[in-house]
């Protein structure tokens, strides 16, 4: 199974350029991939907005197809409250959120279970659902006046932080056409998007991660017809190749690349990987995964990787009973953690058609998935038995080059060590390049390798 977070990294794409046209299309390598249908009613008791989002694509192979329809009213414009509905592969998700003055109350069911979160407002924050908001249409505006906002991204239930910068005119060109058109870059921890506006302040044009294109279409063009198929393979589009092969990486323990270009500035070092900054766009990045047993001590982990949470719902009965199966009386953390990485990597099979963030209750119930929900049940059954553990995100070589993956990180008592249930249950070998780190709200948020090249400076193996 190829490994890839590809989905969730569209989804990014995706909520950072909201746009005012009714139809807007989305373009991967020239293909059309979905399209956004956006109607906007102004009611006597504010605004409301609503927004249906379809992506329509291939992922390792199998067709994917994501529908998101949102609802957000808003007064003097700022949001009150928001419904979405989010469905993919056969699964379906209902999120209602109610905005107040320094939080937002969420309450999410899935699968017939109910999740309620509480996420604070920063003091002050705006919290809106346009990028356009407040920079064009009101007046002239400045060129590097910004706009600082937050949004809810409906997958992770987190208030995503977006900056957006006005640039002033450019001269563009659509469709073989030139026109000069307003650009304002939005930039949030994902992505960052060039949406080109005119001076009314409608919708032209956007650009940003993955390749991503869009701009207006009409409704036949959105809508298609019964005998479209989708042509790109997201998991195939978004990898990243180096410039020399890396063999049998699962024998790889210290890896040493070079990467040059993209957004590196966030590229971690801890215990796992160094990143040294060589210029303004180029790492040296060291990735040397602990073992067990090492002289390696780091700081003890969080309470929160021992405690429930968002889609780890460690403290349910059948995760506690189901963890005490399978590692009995095994009391050494290290070797009991990759009992249970070894297990999820047996009873899962891997299906790539569903393209939410799910809860632990319903990936064990059916057992299917991808890497995000490999890791997803394994820090589950993790904390179920005691033992601190996170999902982590990044990118792992296979089968000739990188891509967007995740697995998890256990306390052995020392430090953390780092599995992969989903590429055999094992240790991670230094193949595996870290972003981000946390719950699975906190760990997607993550950067990504667009734009990157990676060189492969060298390579150690098992002796």
């Amino acid at each position: 199974m190829r490994p890839t977070l590809a989905s969730l990294l569209l989804l990014a794409a995706l909520t950072s350029a909201s746009a005012d046209a009714e139809f807007v299309g989305m373009f991967m390598q020239g293909k059309r991939i979905g399209y956004v249908h956006t109607l906007r009613f102004h009611e006597t008791d504010g605004d409301r907005t609503v927004t249906s989002s379809n992506i329509n694509a291939i992922l390792l192979g199998q067709a994917m197809k994501l529908e998101i329809k949102a609802e957000s009213w808003s007064k003097k414009g700022r949001l009150s409250k928001q419904v979405f509905v989010i469905e993919s592969g056969g699964r379906s998700q209902r999120i209602f959120a109610v905005y107040e003055a320094d939080k937002v109350s969420i309450t999410r069911t899935s699968d017939g279970a109910t999740d309620k979160k509480t996420v604070q407002i920063p003091e002050g924050a705006l919290v809106i659902d346009d990028p356009t908001f407040g920079i064009v249409g009101k007046g002239a505006p400045q060129v590097g006046s910004k706009l600082v906002f937050y949004s809810l991204d409906p997958m992770l239930l987190e208030l995503i932080k977006n900056e957006a910068e006005f640039m002033g005119e450019k001269e563009i060109t659509v469709d073989g056409k030139q026109m000069k058109a307003l650009l304002i870059k939005v930039a949030e921890p994902r992505a960052t998007t060039d949406v080109y506006v005119d001076r009314a302040g409608e919708f032209v044009y956007a650009s940003g991660l993955l390749g991503i294109t869009m701009k207006p279409i009409t409704r036949q063009e959105a809508l298609g017809d019964e005998s479209y198929a989708p042509e790109v393979d997201l998991a195939t589009a978004t990898k990243i190749t180096p410039d020399k092969p890396i063999e049998n990486q699962e024998d790889v323990t210290r890896l040493v690349l070079e990467l040059k270009g993209g957004d590196l500035k966030r590229l971690k070092s801890d215990h796992y990987q160094t990143a040294t900054r060589l210029d303004s766009d180029t790492i040296k990045l060291d990735i040397h995964p602990p073992v067990s047993g090492s002289a390696i001590a780091t700081q003890k982990p969080a309470t929160e990787y021992l405690e429930p949470g968002l889609n780890v719902p460690s403290n349910d009965e059948e995760f506690t009973r189901l963890s005490k199966t399978i590692v009995g009386d095994e009391k050494d953390r290290h070797k009991a953690a990759l009992a249970i990485s070894n297990e999820v990597n047996q009873i899962m099979k891997p299906k790539a058609n569903v393209g939410m963030v799910r809860d632990a209750r319903e990936i064990l119930r059916t057992k299917e998935g991808v890497c995000r929900d490999y890791a997803t049940l394994a820090t589950t059954l993790m904390r179920a038995a005691g033992i601190a553990s996170k999902v982590v995100a990044g990118a792992v070589y296979f089968d000739g080059a990188f891509y967007y993956h995740a697995w998890v990180e256990a306390w052995d008592g020392k430090t953390w060590i780092a599995m992969d249930p989903t590429l055999g249950g094992g240790l991670a070998d230094a193949t595996h390049i870290k972003f981000a780190e946390g719950n699975p709200d906190k760990a997607f948020i993550s950067f990504t390798l667009d734009g990157v090249k990676i060189r492969v400076l060298d390579v150690t193996r098992k002796k």
